[in-house]
């Protein structure tokens, strides 16, 4: 299937989905989600971006430099994508910066709802979670972290 905003295709992934036969309703969505979602996931994967070099304390060499959020997408790799009915879409991500610990996006109903580590939860266990979900403050964390590029430039 075509990602939204880009011309990349993903594969479909029905491996931990309760098929139910509108798996192609559900992907369907992804043609009518908002610009402002695409922003909202740039921002919320440049915090984790952000984090992960401040954890690691990463040098330049260790890691791509990423500048702004919108950068985001050239460092992504996105594996696949598992359509839940009605509404649920969980993205499994590779980020360039963290290859070991890829991400999951969940949205659900086009609002984004997880960015973060994979957790390999059902589609209505993303809601609550926080801690780890860079979805969620991710403001805040932008805002904390963006420090660590100063040793970029």
């Amino acid at each position: 299937m075509k990602w939204p905003w880009s011309e990349q295709i993903v594969a479909v992934d029905l491996t931990w989905v309760e098929v139910c036969g509108k798996e192609g309703e559900v992907l369907e969505q992804l043609q009518s989600w908002k610009v402002e979602l695409k922003r909202e996931i740039e921002r919320a994967v440049f915090a984790s971006y952000l984090d992960k070099i401040y954890m690691i304390d990463a040098q330049p060499d260790a890691v791509p430099f990423i500048s702004s959020p919108e950068k985001v997408w050239s460092f992504v790799k996105i594996q696949s994508v598992s359509p839940h009915y009605p509404d649920v879409h969980i993205i499994y991500v590779i980020p360039e910066w963290d290859v070991d610990l890829q991400h999951e996006w969940c949205i659900k109903g086009g609002r984004l709802v997880y960015v973060g580590q994979v957790l390999c939860y059902g589609a209505d266990g993303y809601e609550d979670i926080v801690a780890g979900n860079y979805a969620d403050g991710t403001e805040s964390l932008i805002e904390k972290f963006s420090y660590v590029l100063e040793r970029f430039v």
